[in-house]
């Protein structure tokens, strides 16, 4: 259970930073949010006389969650950066697939919600991707430490192997399955290092925020392994982010090995995480600073 009176461990960092940079910060009790007690959520959000923009940085939520949350918010006069249908874009794999079709990979996405009676219906939408390796997820998550058991499958040709993956997913996801399945075809991508616990693949992948379509801070995806003086060319991304119907979002890059630069999803710019080794002070920094140059137009 989360300390209702403290930063969760995972954002100290940066709520510390934003504090030391003259940001005006808030807390909001997740829990009761999650819950359905949204007001009490926010009960120590102070109710303003003019609009006051925010950003919310903290955990993922449903977009139903973050709609209640966000018109919460405005009854205060605090407008959230981005708004429900923003939020839900970048967020839901699905709402975004058209917009980076052309440079992610070949993907499937299905809705459900009884296994046993649509895997035949998973299937046939898979076929599409042809016989060779994939990950599956759901609309919002991997479970890519689980790599071996529960998020890479070797062949899609073999159905009773796929099978067995795509449901050891669903089961572990649980309630916390969302949306439906993400099936995707599986690239060969620049290697870094295998993950110490899972063994997965890692990859030269870097996230980049974007405001108002404009890169404002570019962080390495993994504290493991060691990136060199790789860089993503932001040139490529600029020109795809202006498609993109958020305010605020983040895209995550990769390089094929021996190929382009790809994009493997968005998210919302909200509630995606930062490294330990990214320069939290850069951020906020360069994040206060696109703000106060888009409400100075």
């Amino acid at each position: 259970m989360m300390n209702p009176y403290a930063v969760d461990d995972e954002y100290l960092d940066e709520y510390e930073i934003a504090r030391q940079q003259g940001i005006q910060t808030a807390l909001i009790e997740l829990e009761q949010l999650l819950d359905g007690r949204t007001q009490q959520a926010i009960a120590r959000i102070p109710r303003y006389e003019k609009v006051q923009q925010a950003v919310y940085r903290g955990w993922m939520m449903e977009a139903e969650v973050y709609g209640r949350l966000y018109k919460a918010l405005l009854q205060r006069n605090v407008q959230l950066i981005n708004t429900t249908e923003q939020y839900a874009h970048c967020h839901y794999f699905p709402n975004a697939y058209e917009v980076i079709r052309e440079y992610t990979p070949r993907t499937i996405h299905v809705p459900v919600e009884d296994m046993d009676e649509q895997l035949d219906t998973v299937f046939a939408a898979i076929s599409t991707l042809g016989d060779g390796p994939a990950i599956v997820k759901d609309y919002v998550k991997s479970r890519k430490h689980e790599w071996a058991e529960a998020c890479y499958i070797p062949e899609l040709g073999n159905r009773e192997q796929a099978s067995q993956i795509i449901r050891r997913f669903v089961e572990r996801q649980g309630e916390q399955l969302s949306g439906g399945l993400v099936i995707r075809e599986y690239y060969q991508l620049e290697h870094l290092t295998d993950h110490p616990q899972s063994g997965m693949p890692l990859s030269r992948e870097f996230r980049l925020f974007f405001l108002e379509g404009q890169p404002i801070f570019v962080t390495e995806y993994w504290d493991e392994g060691k990136y060199g003086n790789t860089r993503p060319p932001l040139e490529i991304f600029i020109e795809i982010a202006g498609r993109v119907a958020s305010r605020f979002f983040t895209m995550d890059v990769v390089k094929q090995q021996d190929g382009p630069w790809s994009i493997m999803e968005l998210g919302d710019g909200q509630v995606s995480g930062l490294t330990q080794q990214a320069d939290l002070a850069a951020f906020y920094r360069n994040l206060q600073n696109a703000l106060e140059h888009e409400a100075g137009k």
